[in-house]
């Protein structure tokens, strides 16, 4: 009785792990996934601060041409 009861408990305790699913997913795809559209965000933000900069020196040259 006593090792059934020891093979039950070694059964179900490895039928619990071998179904965990964050051994079986790989970690670095999740981050990869995103990675171009993260890419192109960051992109985009560098040119809107040059447009931004850009349009503040116009603003400043019109300013001293108009004084």
């Amino acid at each position: 009785m006593n090792l059934i009861f020891k093979a039950v408990a070694l059964l179900l305790l490895l039928l619990t792990t071998a179904c965990n699913e964050t051994a079986n997913t790989p970690k670095t795809e999740k981050t990869q996934v995103f990675k171009t559209q993260i890419d192109a965000l960051e992109k985009s933000k560098q040119v809107e601060q040059v447009l931004q900069d850009s349009a503040q020196q116009q603003r400043q040259e019109a300013d001293k041409q108009t004084q």
